[in-house]
């Protein structure tokens, strides 16, 4: 049986089929089927940037666990340091899915298409900004597809939340200007490193709302 002729992907050093391929392959037809009960015979832990450490992942609602996830800003082909982010998260969500189950995992991965990048690269290649977003946008998902990662639930765009944004970054600059040293703290504003809103889940829940 001859081999189908390969191309070259965005990604440097990875081919992909011209063709999909069409002989069945028993290995991945047969899926394992999902655990009834979402434990682990080994607690997840992830590295927790607020706490600096290793801490057991806990959802706050196991019925509805969410993953929100920094995607491409799309100004040129993806180089394989994209790819890299991209398994990574893919191997989170499956893992995700298959302990507490498909239905009850909810993923978003932005796309951002707002960028000087994105503007500087428009210019030089004599074409609008949409297009270059578009297309480079286009050429990603091909790759990712290539590379076999699941995709996200939802893929919302920087250009299509800017006013969520605007509103939420005033939202931080008034909090940072009320609670200046000397100054009391309004009621309902989270102390640092307490149960709360941090500025990181500010800046990022315009796309995770969704």
């Amino acid at each position: 049986m001859g081999l189908r002729p390969r191309v070259p992907s965005a990604f440097p050093g990875i081919w992909h089929r011209a063709e999909p391929w069409t002989q069945p392959i028993e290995s991945v037809r047969y899926q394992r089927p999902l655990p009834q009960s979402p434990t682990l015979a080994v607690p997840l832990t992830l590295y927790n940037t607020l706490t600096r450490r290793k801490d057991t992942f806990e959802p706050l609602d196991a019925n509805n666990v969410r993953m929100y996830v920094c995607g491409p800003t799309v100004y040129d082909f993806a180089h394989i340091g994209n790819a890299r982010p991209v398994i990574v998260f893919d191997v989170l969500y499956r893992l995700l899915r298959r302990t507490y189950g498909a239905d009850h995992v909810r993923y978003v991965r932005n796309i951002t298409d707002v960028d000087d990048k994105i503007n500087a690269a428009a210019k030089a290649n004599g074409e609008s900004i949409r297009e270059l977003t578009e297309r480079t946008a286009k050429a990603f998902h091909e790759d990712i597809a290539a590379l076999g990662c699941l995709e996200p639930d939802v893929e919302p765009r920087a250009t299509e939340h800017i006013p969520e944004m605007i509103a939420m970054i005033s939202a931080l600059i008034a909090e940072h200007s009320m609670c200046q040293p000397g100054r009391p703290r309004p009621q309902g504003l989270s102390q640092p490193g307490k149960s709360g809103v941090d500025g990181f889940h500010n800046t990022k829940s315009a796309g995770s709302r969704l």
